[in-house]
């Protein structure tokens, strides 16, 4: 693994490329071409071999539900309030009371998951959803 890290690191460059600069393999003071095909090769493997993976696709469509199921417990203002920290409110109480807001509700929300890590949002489901209740006095 380090030799390949190594080899496309080093390998890194910039061109010309008429008006603008671009980023790719260079060898040579040209677009290394078949260093490009190799990267095609290894990701065309990766996909096959990795994405397309039975587990991981589980995995991928449990993380979906989950993110769809938080969605739909914080969607409705009036009764999610009471389970979003308060420090998102105040700041979402703080740009509704400008003369133009810019979040939404809906935009706040979306906010918040994005932000979370994935062993945050999985522990928030399981809070919300009883599959592993924690303690009251566990920290977020």
């Amino acid at each position: 693994k380090a030799y390949w890290v190594s080899l496309f690191v080093a390998s890194l460059g910039v061109i010309d490329n008429g008006d603008w600069k671009k980023v790719t393999f260079v060898r040579e003071g040209a677009e290394d071409l078949d260093m490009l095909r190799t990267v095609s090769v290894l990701k065309s493997f990766a996909w096959v071999t990795m994405i397309r993976d039975l587990r991981v696709q589980r995995l991928q469509k449990r993380s979906e539900w989950m993110i769809k199921r938080l969605w739909d417990a914080f969607l409705d203002p009036e009764t999610s309030k009471s389970i979003i920290p308060s420090d998102w409110l105040q700041r979402y109480e703080k740009d509704q009371a400008k003369a133009n807001p810019i979040w939404t509700w809906e935009h706040m929300v979306i906010d918040y998951i994005a932000g979370m890590t994935d062993a945050f949002a999985e522990k928030i489901y399981n809070e919300l959803y009883g599959l592993k209740v924690g303690s009251i006095y566990d920290l977020d």
